[in-house]
């Protein structure tokens, strides 16, 4: 499989105006994605905020659909240095969702 480029992970939402944040190697912080002002015709608030928790979640889904594809495929190569693929599942959902991380470390789903 190809390396991808993309921003590396995590990615965290501010809270604030619900832009999404990568953290860059000197401790600051790197604009990815800014969302709009309702009045300019964009979604809703709501939908918003869960649309930036989903952006948020992208880098960890992409690792834990990447992680359950070759469990799944057979082609893991004994490579478990990402963890378990059900749990970076359950964990990347839980952030897509907005929900505590730990519940999610506590087997929730």
């Amino acid at each position: 499989m190809g390396k991808v480029s993309f921003t590396p992970g995590p990615w965290d939402v501010d809270e604030g105006d619900l832009s999404i944040y990568a953290l860059d190697g000197a401790g600051g912080a790197v604009l990815l994605f800014q969302t709009h002002d309702e009045a300019d015709g964009f979604a809703s608030c709501d939908e918003q905020e869960v649309n930036a928790r989903l952006i948020a979640a992208a880098p960890e889904l992409y690792d834990a659909a990447e992680c359950a594809l070759g469990l799944l495929t057979g082609n893991m190569d004994g490579d478990w240095s990402k963890g378990d693929p059900v749990h970076m599942l359950r964990a990347a959902l839980s952030k897509a969702r907005g929900e505590d991380p730990a519940l999610m470390a506590e087997g929730g789903a």
